[in-house]
């Protein structure tokens, strides 16, 4: 986590001149960034994995929130693999608390499209000629 130093210089003086001075040391502390990485889109049933990228230390918490969605795997900084069973528009946040400060919420927009269903029709009958089918 980067921090960078600042130092606080107090001096008091009472009524009859005398002075007494302290020195204090502060340590301001960069906000935690967020980035997740991920594939935008899939299938209903099809795994989407999602990363964090940022400055967090290896003690930052990570807070996920995936909706509907169901973890299959992964946790914390990621990868985290999730998947959506039903088709539609999701959003996927997460915050992070690093060293007493905690992230801007970064949202991901996810969409997960409506699986093909599959089907054929044929004649109610098929004549097999030799060596070849009539339809």
């Amino acid at each position: 986590m980067l921090f960078r130093s600042y130092y606080v210089t107090l001096v008091f003086m009472n009524p009859n001149g005398c002075t007494d001075t302290l020195v204090m040391q502060i340590d301001v502390i960069s906000c935690v960034l967020v980035n997740v990485i991920s594939t935008a889109t899939a299938c209903a049933g099809d795994p989407i994995t999602f990363t964090y990228q940022g400055n967090a230390s290896g003690a930052a918490t990570y807070n996920w929130n995936f909706g509907a969605g169901t973890v299959i795997s992964g946790s914390n900084a990621g990868p985290i693999s999730v998947v959506w069973n039903t088709a539609g528009n999701y959003n996927v946040t997460l915050t992070v608390s690093d060293n007493g400060c905690t992230s801007t919420p970064a949202t991901t927009p996810v969409t997960i499209n409506a699986n093909p269903v599959a089907s054929f029709s044929s004649a109610a009958g098929i004549c097999e000629e030799i060596g070849r089918a009539h339809v």
